[in-house]
């Protein structure tokens, strides 16, 4: 009895662990989903202006992105 309780319990941090893991993959792609929205925007209403635009766009979401990312 003890056994299966034990080994209930081992997969359900195993599966805990795989949800976690799988958010925080999630997570690490918005910054990227959030710069390729600013170029899409950038280039399709101000083509004028896209490039200094977009490397500006880039540098800000790079920066907010290390400033509140939690690193441990």
């Amino acid at each position: 009895m003890k056994k299966k309780l034990q080994m209930r319990c081992m997969r359900f941090y195993a599966n805990e662990a795989r949800i976690i893991m799988a958010t925080s993959v999630i997570f690490y792609l918005v910054p990227a989903a959030i710069i390729v929205a600013g170029v899409y925007v950038f280039i399709r209403f101000i083509p004028g202006y896209a490039a200094p635009l977009i490397l500006l766009w880039v540098i800000i979401v790079s920066l907010v992105y290390v400033r509140y990312n939690k690193w441990y």
